[in-house]
């Protein structure tokens, strides 16, 4: 498996935290902001200089992490909505134009996955209807490119925990689309991950993103940890992640020990190699 980061989780500025990557020895970056800016928001040029500055640091780009569904599902009013990270907040018809730029972008970062998610959480009896639509218009627009939609589990989503994500796998069936899996986000809507899931969402695992958290019962609210301190077994995870899946694993830890986002990456990097040598696993 390759060690993956994302760039914004380590410093605001895009050369700096290819710097810092430099100097982790991190071979591997997702791309999501440049600079504060969401990617879906760049022209070319600024896209052109992000991609010399990955070539002169020898970092790939395993994923662009696009914000394509964090919207709301056509005609709801959501009871919570999430982090953005630099993207607006658009239509659903305003996101299915914008796919074929995702497609785009990640032709010119050099990697074969964009990302998808699953509208902002709501009950809703035509959810499963807009999704297959939105999968399909994704895997109309990576036609021939090579380039891998890939779903991700987010809790402030439809699909959020491991056994939503299991579903997806089983109503969504298409097996060009992939799926991306964070552990620590099913933990942090409410679910460790289950047993029951992993058969079916490691049949079409395309990506895979880590982070922890803990409840903090005195502030009442889940705090981020480095991965391995908070409640995902991410011992157990990265056994049966290494045992189906040989891709890209990306730190996106929302670490921040006393408000230093590049201390709290350093950390996790850490941690995960120290949980990937306990395993005997190799993270290149």
């Amino acid at each position: 498996m390759h060690l993956s980061f994302f760039t914004d989780e380590a410093h605001d500025n895009f050369a700096e935290a290819l710097k810092l990557a430099e100097k982790w020895g991190l071979k591997w970056a997702e791309i999501r902001t440049i600079d504060g800016v969401n990617v879906m928001d760049l022209p070319d040029e600024p896209i052109l200089r992000a991609k010399k500055l990955l070539d002169d640091h020898g970092i790939s780009v395993s994923a662009v992490a696009t914000p394509f569904l964090k919207c709301r599902l056509p005609g709801t009013s959501p009871a919570s909505s999430g982090p953005m990270h630099g993207a607006r907040e658009l239509s659903y018809e305003d996101h299915l134009k914008m796919i074929p730029r995702g497609v785009e972008l990640a032709q010119i970062f050099g990697t074969n996955r964009i990302r998808l998610f699953s509208f902002w959480r709501v009950e809703h009896p035509d959810f499963w209807k807009y999704m297959n639509e939105a999968v399909a218009a994704a895997l109309e627009a990576a036609e021939g490119t090579g380039v891998v939609p890939c779903l991700e589990n987010e809790g402030a989503c439809c699909i959020g925990t491991s056994a939503e994500l299991a579903e997806a796998a089983g109503r969504l069936t298409d097996p060009r689309l992939k799926l991306i899996w964070d552990p620590g986000n099913s933990t942090g809507h409410g679910m460790v991950p289950r047993d029951e899931d992993w058969p079916a969402i490691s049949a079409r695992l395309g990506l895979v993103h880590v982070k922890d958290s803990r409840y903090n019962a005195a502030l009442g609210k889940r705090e981020p940890t480095p991965p391995g301190e908070g409640e995902t077994n991410y011992r157990k995870e990265l056994a049966r992640i290494a045992s189906a899946y040989d891709g890209p694993i990306t730190l996106e830890p929302h670490y921040r020990p006393g408000g230093d986002m590049t201390e709290g990456m350093r950390q996790c990097v850490e941690a995960i190699r120290r949980l990937a040598d306990e395993l005997q696993l190799e993270l290149k």
